[in-house]
């Protein structure tokens, strides 16, 4: 059974928004902080604000690099376990034996309507979240029973 939550090109368009609409904004707000330090007379200067809006930024493009990627966006689901596909620069597949699985659970994040994700538990603790996809409650949870009665019984 093959699960699909998610597409490369999906990732990498969502990952591009959230830089663009960030870039936006700080280079909106240092514009704006440049033009009211200049009429303080001890005032930041610009070059420093400009570096720490850069430096803002560049943490933004690190923690969104890593909860963009983070997420596996198929799922291979097989008696013997199951195989995850992650996308992006360090894309991969990760297999899971069956043996090391403890659960699947299925979440809802935030207050979101309408989207749903499953997440494979570890024996060791460890676990692991598909990408967030439109489904109703139901319907995640149904999936959740096809991949537990597939991969547990």
């Amino acid at each position: 059974m093959l699960l699909t939550f998610s597409t490369e090109a999906a990732k990498n368009d969502a990952f591009s928004l959230l830089l663009a609409s960030f870039a936006i904004l700080i280079s909106i707000v240092c514009a704006v902080t440049v033009l009211v330090q200049r009429s303080k007379p001890a005032g930041w200067p610009a070059t420093e604000i400009m570096i720490t809006g850069f430096v803002i930024y560049f943490a933004i493009v690190v923690v969104s690099f890593f909860d963009t990627y983070s997420e596996f966006v198929s799922a291979k689901i097989e008696s013997t376990g199951v195989d995850l596909i992650y996308v992006g620069p360090y894309g991969r597949e990760v297999n899971i034996s069956r043996e090391r699985i403890e659960t699947v659970l299925f979440g809802i994040p935030g207050k979101s309507i309408g989207k749903c994700y499953l997440k494979i538990v570890e024996k060791s603790g460890k676990s692991r979240r598909s990408s967030t996809f439109t489904a109703t409650p139901e319907v995640c949870k149904n999936m959740r029973a096809d991949v537990i009665s597939k991969l547990l019984h």
